[in-house]
This record gives C-alpha cells, sequence and structure tokens, in this order.
C-alpha cells in the first residue's frame, strides 16, 4: 500500500514539473519606460559614425575615419539591433586591441563609441 501511494505520488509530482518547465511565461511589459525613447535615440546618433552600407562577412577589413578595423561576429543588442564587433588593425594606433562595435539602425550601419574608454580599479591600502 505505501508502495503504491509513494509511486502516485511520485507520477503526479513529476507531471507538474514537468508541466511547469514546459510552459512559456508570460511576456510582461512595462508600463512605464525607463528611458524616453527619444533620449536613448539621440545619445546614440551623438558620437556615432556612419559607415557605407553593404555586407560586412566576419574578418573583412573596412576603413571607417581613417583607421582599419576587422569585422568580427554577428551579434543582436538588447534593443534587438543587428550588431558586428570590430577590432582596429591599424599599425599607426597608439593602443592595442580596441574594440568597436558596429550596429543596423534604421537600414543604416553605425560605428558606436564605447561606452567605457578605460577603467581603473582603485583599492584603499587599510
Amino acid at each position: 500500500m505505501v508502495s503504491k501511494r509513494r509511486i502516485f505520488l511520485s507520477v503526479i509530482g513529476l507531471s507538474v514539473f514537468l508541466s511547469g518547465c514546459a510552459s512559456q511565461p508570460t511576456s510582461v511589459e512595462a508600463d512605464i519606460p525607463l528611458v524616453h525613447a527619444n533620449l536613448t535615440q539621440a545619445a546614440v546618433f551623438d558620437d556615432a559614425i556612419f559607415i557605407p552600407a553593404g555586407i560586412y562577412p566576419t574578418d573583412q577589413l573596412i576603413e571607417v575615419d581613417n583607421h582599419s578595423y576587422q569585422v568580427g561576429k554577428k551579434y543582436w543588442s538588447a534593443r534587438g539591433q543587428e550588431c558586428r564587433k570590430l577590432l582596429l588593425v591599424d599599425s599607426s594606433a597608439s593602443v592595442a586591441n580596441v574594440k568597436r562595435s558596429m550596429c543596423k539602425m534604421d537600414g543604416r550601419w553605425l560605428l558606436l563609441s564605447p561606452l567605457v574608454q578605460s577603467a581603473k580599479i582603485l583599492t584603499e591600502a587599510g
């Protein structure tokens, strides 16, 4: 009797667990936007450089603003835009391993300014 009850409860528990994992969560939308769309769009375009329209396969070299960049893999930004990583390959560049991004917005490619130019970790001697 105990084993039948244990099996029955195990089957019920397993089916509830699997049905919970199999269902898609409901979509959630905010009532109020965290940042107004006009402000975010203006901030993106302030320092952006337009890149000629085209298809840019991985590892292709492109020249933008008198610098050569190697096109990296495609990814999707948090805003749902197609983007590519770019690696600066100029021999005249004073900084090595400079990485930037270009994203497609409104059908145009834009070279975006890095959000963080440099970062230092400050520690206090205690």
